[in-house]
């Protein structure tokens, strides 16, 4: 996502954005946009307080399934 004067904005940090002005759908959008991005913020997606209000979302729990941090996936992880 490119912000003002050419100058990149994080599209999951724009998703917990629009999520504190209480825009679900729009923070949506941004997560798939970050997901299609491969942002390297989405390693916190699982456990960003700021993202809490879409955790009983099944869109939220699709997209934790294609990040790989869904709780079979996480299970599966050797530690």
């Amino acid at each position: 996502m490119k912000g003002g004067a050419g100058i990149y904005t994080c599209p999951y940090e724009s998703a917990a954005a629009w999520l504190s002005l209480g825009d679900r759908e729009r923070a949506l959008d941004l997560l798939n946009e970050a997901v299609a991005k491969r942002s390297n913020c989405l390693i916190f997606l699982r456990n960003d307080p700021r993202l809490k209000v879409l955790h009983e979302d099944a869109r939220f729990a699709a997209l934790l399934t294609r990040v790989g941090l869904d709780d079979t996936a996480l299970a599966s992880y050797k530690r």
